[in-house]
């Protein structure tokens, strides 16, 4: 039922006439102070311009007083009550005013904001409050918000998301809100545009103007990634990031195996990108949030250190591949820059070039060497440990994977050595048979062995050259060994 004085005063207050509907309030609890009317509109009046709240409390407990039965004394005490943020009060008015009227939505709505309830339980309140208020943005903002959260995937949640917005495109709240939810959905062009909108309509809020920096800073490519990844990883089950991360390690000690030491990349670059990330957000003040702060005080520094652990190692890993690369550069030019001999060179059946019995000393150790590593390749060893007591760790990884073809195995089972170059004081160059055929150029250095050409080892063109012409230096200059092999 309609009260002709509450309409009056609601009008009056929508006109900005305040004093005015003070005063007619007033002047209608002096002529019948019993009846529940005047307390009612004197306590909206109070509710709507936000003065004397603690007396417009009493004035809409007066009326309550007078008359329970009134719905506009519970709506109008619910409105009071909640700017006290009195909770208790509301629940209590709530939950009576659904007694009197079923149909009205601000029930549910406190119920809803003020109660102890679940999600789910929240969200049929607020489904409620939209099915008796249809029209009311705010409902519509904050239910897709709920069923956001119970399913970032709910198709209902963006439907009354795009519904609030195409009915008022303006609505603050809803701007932000729905600017929380695109930045949760990893949509952060999306979720720029509605913050920058909701700061230029309400640019004193503190809260936007917070929020709107936040979204400048994902337009950094490195933070923005950290955030898309981050986001990711917290919408899904737990067992599937579990999984992904399993996945992810067994897939990097498979690359060990590969490629050896080299496959550190794997988490060097994600720590990389880690680091920038927190970098980033330190240096644009952002370290109000405790995620951030957690960033800045505890992920960074654990970053840093297991960056710092895994590039001392690396850093020697690649030191000792560039030494060798450059190595066999000059030895390439050295080479290559003389006359070179055809490729099989017929060599004397009456050598005179044999090695004394101190360098066949050596030579033996050498051979003994190559027999126990193809025991080993025989038997399958794989650990890395065991065989780096015979290949230099530079080139272990290129061995591992050229001795996996079956022609490559069997040339290296069969090799014998015939003639050796000394290359310089730690390096010699050992040519082998197969067959009465030149087949190998084994490289020992420091008593292991750091590369291997052949036919079927060599593939790269610069290895080749460096194997064509190392070839007649051996033949022409090399000592023959005298091995019984």
């Amino acid at each position: 039922m309609k009260i002709a004085s509450f309409e009056r005063m609601t009008q009056l207050i929508a006109s900005g006439k305040e004093r005015e509907a003070e005063k007619e309030s007033q002047n209608m609890i002096d002529e019948n102070p019993s009846h529940y009317a005047g307390y009612l509109c004197l306590a909206y009046v109070y509710s709507k311009t936000r003065r004397k709240l603690d007396l417009a409390a009493s004035y809409i407990e007066q009326a309550l007083l007078y008359n329970q039965t009134i719905v506009e004394n519970y709506l109008v005490a619910i409105s009071i009550y909640e700017q006290l943020h009195k909770t208790k009060r509301i629940l209590e008015l709530a939950r009576f005013g659904l007694t009197l009227d079923y149909t009205q939505a601000k029930f549910y709505e406190a119920l809803a904001k003020k109660g102890n309830f679940n999600l789910t339980e929240k969200i049929a309140l607020y489904e409620k409050a939209l099915l008796y208020s249809p029209n009311q943005v705010s409902y519509m903002g904050i239910l897709s918000e709920l069923l956001f959260k119970q399913n970032p995937r709910d198709k209902r949640a963006l439907e009354l998301q795009n519904l609030a917005f195409a009915t008022k495109p303006d609505d603050i709240p809803n701007l932000f809100r729905f600017a929380k939810m695109s930045y949760a959905r990893c949509d952060f062009e999306k979720a720029f545009q509605l913050a920058e909108r909701a700061v230029c309509l309400a640019p004193n809020e503190t809260h936007y103007q917070e929020f709107y920096q936040e979204m400048k800073l994902v337009q950094n490519p490195f933070f923005g990634t950290y955030e898309k990844a981050r986001l990711y990883t917290h919408y899904l089950p737990a067992w599937t990031t579990v999984t992904i991360l399993l996945a992810y390690t067994l897939f990097f000690i498979w690359g060990l195996a590969t490629v050896g030491y080299l496959a550190i990349v794997m988490w060097i670059i994600p720590l990389s990108i880690l680091i920038v990330a927190f970098l980033v957000q330190a240096g644009a003040g952002e370290a109000k949030t405790v995620q951030a702060k957690q960033n800045l005080y505890v992920r960074l520094p654990i970053a840093i250190i297991t960056l710092l652990a895994l590039f001392i190692p690396a850093g020697i890993q690649v030191v000792s591949l560039a030494s060798d690369t450059v190595k066999e550069q000059i030895t390439v030019q050295k080479q290559v820059s003389e006359p070179n001999e055809a490729y099989h060179v017929q060599y004397d059946e009456t050598p005179t070039r044999v090695a004394t019995t101190a360098e066949n000393h050596h030579f033996n150790a050498d051979y003994n060497k190559l027999v126990n590593l193809r025991a080993l390749v025989r038997a399958g060893e794989q650990n890395d440990a065991v065989l780096e007591k015979y290949v230099a760790s530079s080139y272990l990884p290129t061995f591992k994977q050229k001795i996996k073809e079956a022609s490559n195995y069997e040339k290296l089972m069969n090799a014998r050595f015939y003639q050796m170059l000394n290359l310089d004081s730690s390096e010699k160059a050992y040519l082998t048979q197969e067959k009465n055929q030149f087949d190998l150029i084994i490289l020992f250095k420091a008593g292991k062995i750091s590369h291997i050409y052949g036919h079927t080892w060599t593939t790269d063109t610069k290895e080749k050259l460096a194997m064509e012409g190392m070839m007649p230096h051996i033949v022409t200059d090399g000592k023959y060994t005298e091995l019984n092999q």
